[in-house]
């Protein structure tokens, strides 16, 4: 029988190879003077940057172009373009790139139009109002989905903490999505972006806020990254394959709106800050052993993810460590397994990172504690 549920998505998705190009038609629908918010070079290095101003100019839109965001925006970061910027007559905000550019134009856009600091908005929860900034994202890599989610994650500078930015208001208003764009992702990201589906696939079909819509979504992204990210990190040029990344991508932004994530993605956070290592880096380090801690509270769930991996092994005799061992495989053939002790983790800090664990916890099937966590951080020593 099927519960009761909701599924929504706000923005609007303008999908097409090239369609880069028409940006500026579309921004143009939205507001006549922009912010682009983008990171530190590869838009402007391969010619995208140039495509979006280039655009613009085209239908009279004004800009003021902001490069060299942190893979890991933080809230000094965003507080300081936001106050540079507040009084410039900014109707909307573009963020180019990846998630973190992305996710740092929806906080300098809720910073501007609410006139609230952004530790206001992470520290107590505060969620940005109707006057936040329309955001448009024109994501770069096939991974994060910021561009179709109602969050952005920021590190809080006093807290050196990561925290979100959640809401309604958050989503951005359009998503230009061009493939093309994801072509000149270099290997490393290619698998990091690409492990960051396979997780927000898993951890949306696992939640206990996962519907019957989501997990639709979960399985088919999941497929498509299991069958085609391995093929394409041995062919970078593949453009089916990119495509295919791309539509995965897509389909998590659904979930992340309307389900949610797990621990893992909980627990990556402070590991990050402490570690100084990417989001996908941490989530990789952290998956074996949170598959193992959570496979028997979940157990049919993993094992339809697990037949997708690794159809060959008789699953009438899986059990949390061969669940474990499947993972690690998976892993190893995207080139991203690791351990956070080869992060710099040692086994004194477990304690210290266990409880800077925060957020909806209790999503997670497998969580009945603080202990939960500590025995995923020691296992992923």
């Amino acid at each position: 029988m099927i519960g009761n549920f909701e599924f929504h998505e706000v923005t609007k998705i303008y999908f097409g190879k090239s369609i880069l190009s028409e940006s500026g038609r579309i921004i143009k629908t939205y507001a006549d003077n922009v912010l682009i918010i983008t990171g530190k070079g590869s838009m402007r290095k391969n010619g995208f940057l140039t495509i979006l101003q280039d655009s613009l100019d085209n239908e009279g839109v004004k800009f003021i172009t902001v490069e060299g965001i942190s893979p890991d925006p933080s809230s000094l970061e965003v507080q300081k373009i936001a106050d540079i910027y507040k009084d410039k007559n900014i109707k909307a905000i573009v963020g180019l790139g990846g998630g973190s550019a992305i996710d740092a134009a929806k906080a300098i856009g809720a910073c501007i139009g609410d006139n609230i600091p952004i530790e206001t908005f992470l520290a107590d929860g505060v969620m940005p109002s109707s006057n936040a900034l329309p955001i448009i994202a024109i994501p770069s890599t096939a991974g994060t989905s910021s561009e179709l989610s109602k969050g952005a994650i920021i590190t809080n500078s006093s807290k050196k903490l990561k925290q979100g930015l959640r809401g309604i208001n958050v989503f951005p208003k359009a998503a230009i999505i061009d493939p093309e764009i994801t072509y000149s992702m270099p290997e490393r990201v290619t698998a990091l972006t690409g492990f960051d589906v396979f997780c927000h696939a898993t951890e949306t079909y696992i939640s206990k806020k996962a519907n019957p819509i989501t997990e639709l979504f979960s399985l088919e992204a999941i497929k498509i990254v299991a069958n085609t990210l391995p093929k394409l990190l041995n062919d970078l040029g593949n453009k089916k394959y990119r495509d295919e990344m791309v539509k995965a991508s897509m389909l998590m932004g659904f979930n992340l709106a309307n389900s949610s994530n797990c621990l893992p993605h909980r627990m990556q956070y402070p590991l990050g800050v402490f570690t100084s290592t990417s989001h996908q880096d941490g989530l990789a380090a952290l998956y074996p052993a949170w598959v193992e801690e959570t496979f028997n509270d979940s157990k049919d769930k993993f094992l339809t993810i697990l037949k997708i991996l690794d159809n060959t092994i008789d699953y009438s005799k899986v059990d949390n460590i061969s669940a474990k061992m499947i993972i690690q495989k998976f892993l190893t053939k995207i080139r991203l397994h690791q351990t956070i002790s080869e992060m710099g983790v040692n086994i004194s800090d477990i304690d210290m990172l266990a409880k800077g664990v925060e957020g909806s916890l209790e999503v997670d099937p497998g969580y009945n504690g603080s202990q939960t966590i500590v025995n995923i951080l020691k296992n992923s020593l």
